[in-house]
Protein backbone atom coordinates (compact mmCIF):
# COMPACT_ATOMS: atom_id res chain seq x y z
CA UNK A 1 0.00 0.00 0.00
CA UNK A 2 1.56 3.34 -0.68
CA UNK A 3 1.48 6.19 1.44
CA UNK A 4 0.38 9.80 0.36
CA UNK A 5 3.51 11.83 0.25
CA UNK A 6 4.43 15.04 2.45
CA UNK A 7 3.22 16.91 -0.19
CA UNK A 8 0.01 15.90 -1.70
CA UNK A 9 -1.14 15.24 2.22
CA UNK A 10 -0.15 18.93 2.78
CA UNK A 11 -1.70 20.08 -0.08
CA UNK A 12 -5.16 17.97 0.62
CA UNK A 13 -5.33 19.23 4.49
CA UNK A 14 -5.19 23.51 3.39
CA UNK A 15 -1.61 23.55 4.83
CA UNK A 16 0.73 25.81 3.16
CA UNK A 17 4.48 25.21 1.81
CA UNK A 18 6.22 27.62 4.40
CA UNK A 19 5.10 25.89 7.31
CA UNK A 20 6.72 22.69 6.18
CA UNK A 21 10.51 24.22 5.40
CA UNK A 22 12.10 22.39 7.60
CA UNK A 23 10.72 19.27 6.63
CA UNK A 24 11.85 16.87 3.56
CA UNK A 25 9.35 15.96 1.40
CA UNK A 26 9.75 12.81 1.70
CA UNK A 27 9.48 12.35 5.15
CA UNK A 28 7.77 9.48 6.48
CA UNK A 29 5.01 10.44 8.69
CA UNK A 30 5.94 10.11 12.14
CA UNK A 31 8.97 11.35 11.55
CA UNK A 32 7.13 14.57 9.64
CA UNK A 33 4.61 15.10 12.74
CA UNK A 34 7.44 14.66 15.87
CA UNK A 35 9.54 17.60 13.92
CA UNK A 36 6.61 19.89 13.94
CA UNK A 37 5.64 19.09 17.04
CA UNK A 38 9.35 19.40 18.19
CA UNK A 39 9.62 22.68 16.01
CA UNK A 40 6.64 24.83 17.92
CA UNK A 41 3.81 23.69 14.69
CA UNK A 42 1.41 21.80 17.20
CA UNK A 43 -1.60 22.74 15.14
CA UNK A 44 0.29 21.70 11.81
CA UNK A 45 1.63 18.59 13.06
CA UNK A 46 -2.42 17.31 14.08
CA UNK A 47 -3.51 18.87 10.68
CA UNK A 48 -0.72 15.99 8.87
CA UNK A 49 -1.77 13.18 11.11
CA UNK A 50 -5.38 13.92 10.33
CA UNK A 51 -4.48 13.99 7.01
CA UNK A 52 -2.38 10.69 7.41
CA UNK A 53 -4.15 8.70 9.53
CA UNK A 54 -6.40 5.72 7.57
CA UNK A 55 -10.20 7.29 7.29
CA UNK A 56 -11.52 4.65 9.29
CA UNK A 57 -9.37 5.92 12.45
CA UNK A 58 -9.73 9.59 11.89
CA UNK A 59 -13.08 10.07 13.31
CA UNK A 60 -12.34 7.97 16.09
CA UNK A 61 -9.57 9.31 17.22
CA UNK A 62 -10.85 12.89 16.93
CA UNK A 63 -13.22 11.29 19.13
CA UNK A 64 -10.99 10.34 21.44
CA UNK A 65 -8.93 13.19 21.96
CA UNK A 66 -12.22 15.26 22.39
CA UNK A 67 -14.01 13.15 24.83
CA UNK A 68 -10.93 13.98 27.19
CA UNK A 69 -12.03 17.64 27.90
CA UNK A 70 -14.73 20.00 28.86
CA UNK A 71 -17.76 20.14 26.68
CA UNK A 72 -20.22 22.35 26.41
CA UNK A 73 -23.70 20.45 26.05
CA UNK A 74 -23.41 21.54 22.16
CA UNK A 75 -20.04 19.68 21.72
CA UNK A 76 -21.27 16.84 23.89
CA UNK A 77 -24.34 16.07 21.36
CA UNK A 78 -21.87 16.46 18.68
CA UNK A 79 -19.48 14.08 20.26
CA UNK A 80 -22.63 11.78 20.87
CA UNK A 81 -23.74 11.80 17.28
CA UNK A 82 -20.09 11.26 15.84
CA UNK A 83 -19.99 8.52 18.21
CA UNK A 84 -23.26 6.90 17.19
CA UNK A 85 -22.53 6.76 13.40
CA UNK A 86 -19.41 5.07 14.38
CA UNK A 87 -20.67 2.64 16.76
CA UNK A 88 -23.49 1.35 14.01
CA UNK A 89 -23.28 2.82 10.62
CA UNK A 90 -26.17 3.40 9.76
CA UNK A 91 -27.28 6.15 7.31
CA UNK A 92 -29.74 7.49 9.66
CA UNK A 93 -27.33 8.11 12.13
CA UNK A 94 -25.10 9.70 9.68
CA UNK A 95 -27.63 11.79 8.07
CA UNK A 96 -28.40 13.42 11.71
CA UNK A 97 -24.76 13.55 12.57
CA UNK A 98 -24.70 15.82 9.47
CA UNK A 99 -27.57 17.77 9.97
CA UNK A 100 -26.52 18.60 13.42
CA UNK A 101 -23.45 20.19 12.24
CA UNK A 102 -25.56 21.91 9.99
CA UNK A 103 -27.68 23.54 12.40
CA UNK A 104 -25.05 24.67 14.08
CA UNK A 105 -23.27 26.14 11.05
CA UNK A 106 -20.11 23.56 12.05
CA UNK A 107 -18.74 25.94 14.55
CA UNK A 108 -17.79 24.17 17.64
CA UNK A 109 -15.68 20.65 18.61
CA UNK A 110 -19.32 19.02 18.61
CA UNK A 111 -20.49 20.28 15.49
CA UNK A 112 -16.86 19.84 13.76
CA UNK A 113 -16.93 16.26 15.28
CA UNK A 114 -20.55 15.70 13.99
CA UNK A 115 -19.63 17.17 10.32
CA UNK A 116 -16.64 14.66 10.15
CA UNK A 117 -18.75 11.58 10.87
CA UNK A 118 -21.55 12.70 8.15
CA UNK A 119 -19.15 13.53 5.28
CA UNK A 120 -17.05 9.83 6.37
CA UNK A 121 -19.08 8.55 3.25
CA UNK A 122 -21.64 9.94 1.00
CA UNK A 123 -22.51 13.04 -0.59
CA UNK A 124 -22.65 16.53 0.29
CA UNK A 125 -26.49 18.30 0.67
CA UNK A 126 -27.81 21.69 -0.21
CA UNK A 127 -30.02 23.12 2.05
CA UNK A 128 -32.98 20.99 1.25
CA UNK A 129 -30.81 17.59 2.02
CA UNK A 130 -30.96 16.38 -1.38
CA UNK A 131 -27.64 14.97 -2.46
CA UNK A 132 -25.69 17.21 -5.16
CA UNK A 133 -22.19 15.21 -5.36
CA UNK A 134 -19.84 12.81 -3.36
CA UNK A 135 -18.04 14.53 -0.45
CA UNK A 136 -14.38 15.83 -1.29
CA UNK A 137 -12.02 13.51 0.40
CA UNK A 138 -10.07 15.81 2.38
CA UNK A 139 -13.69 17.17 3.94
CA UNK A 140 -13.50 14.46 6.87
CA UNK A 141 -10.26 14.94 7.99
CA UNK A 142 -10.18 18.56 7.74
CA UNK A 143 -13.42 18.89 10.15
CA UNK A 144 -11.47 16.10 12.39
CA UNK A 145 -8.61 18.28 12.77
CA UNK A 146 -10.19 20.97 13.36
CA UNK A 147 -12.15 19.56 16.48
CA UNK A 148 -9.00 18.37 17.77
CA UNK A 149 -7.24 21.36 17.66
CA UNK A 150 -10.28 23.33 19.24
CA UNK A 151 -10.28 20.78 22.06
CA UNK A 152 -6.41 21.77 22.12
CA UNK A 153 -7.14 25.51 22.18
CA UNK A 154 -9.51 24.92 25.24
CA UNK A 155 -6.88 24.10 27.45
CA UNK A 156 -4.33 26.11 29.21
CA UNK A 157 -1.34 24.02 27.80
CA UNK A 158 -2.07 23.72 24.03
CA UNK A 159 1.17 22.42 22.83
CA UNK A 160 1.14 19.36 25.08
CA UNK A 161 -2.43 18.59 24.92
CA UNK A 162 -1.46 18.91 21.19
CA UNK A 163 1.59 16.60 21.49
CA UNK A 164 -0.67 13.92 23.85
CA UNK A 165 -3.11 14.30 20.68
CA UNK A 166 -0.68 13.22 18.27
CA UNK A 167 0.87 10.52 19.98
CA UNK A 168 -2.46 8.53 20.13
CA UNK A 169 -3.04 9.12 16.73
CA UNK A 170 0.88 8.17 15.97
CA UNK A 171 0.23 4.57 17.31
CA UNK A 172 -3.07 4.72 14.47
CA UNK A 173 -0.51 5.16 11.47
CA UNK A 174 0.21 1.80 9.39
CA UNK A 175 3.69 0.68 10.06
CA UNK A 176 6.32 0.93 7.14
CA UNK A 177 6.04 -2.74 6.25
CA UNK A 178 1.95 -2.65 5.68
Amino acid sequence: MTRPSLPDVAQAMGILPASLTTLHPGSPPGEAIRALLDGGQPGTALRLLAGWLPRGYVVPWACQCVREGQLSAVDGEGLTLAESWLRHRRETDRASALAFAARQRFVGIGPMLAAGAGWSTGNLTDAAGKAIGPVPLPLMPRMAAGAVLLAAASSPVFASCCRAFAETGLTLLPTEES
